[in-house]
């Protein structure tokens, strides 16, 4: 009788610890949802860009391909492209809306950096873009010469 019980001791044993583990296992994780994207949260300043001028395409010509070319959505219809290059270890922001599907330059940056650079440090770093005209380093500086 003894090895009946001692039978029936160990299986309840491991019904419970099969019906805790199966608890404990069974249990469904809720989906965690995605990361928010990264947003540009520098002021937008100066006039409105040429719509007519793709920047972006002027600058690829210019330049070749970019080691990285990311887009993000900002807003409803506002698109952000990063462009990096890096040989010349510049990011450039680029930025276009339902209005305007051309690129526009927003601001250009060192890698790591939040400061846009000048014309003159653009030239020296990046001789290539010399050659394209660019809405954060030419348009927004005679705007904001006149505007003074």
């Amino acid at each position: 009788m003894t090895s009946i019980l001692w039978s029936r001791t160990v299986l309840s044993l491991l019904l419970t610890m099969t019906a805790m583990l199966c608890s404990v296992g069974c249990e469904t994780e809720a989906p965690t949802p995605p990361a928010p994207q990264a947003q540009d949260t520098r002021p937008s300043l100066g006039p409105t860009p040429d719509p007519t001028r793709d920047e972006a395409a002027n600058l690829i010509k210019a330049c070749g391909l970019p080691t990285t070319d990311k887009q993000i959505v900002i807003s409803a219809g506002v698109t952000q492209r990063i462009m990096s290059w890096k040989r010349y270890r510049l990011d450039f922001y680029l930025q276009h809306d339902t209005d305007s599907p051309n690129w526009a330059t927003t601001g250009i940056f060192r890698f790591g950096s939040e400061e846009t650079i000048e014309r003159s440090t653009l030239s020296k770093k990046m001789p290539c873009a010399s050659k394209t005209k660019l809405y954060a380093v030419d348009d927004l500086i005679e705007w904001l010469a006149q505007s003074r």
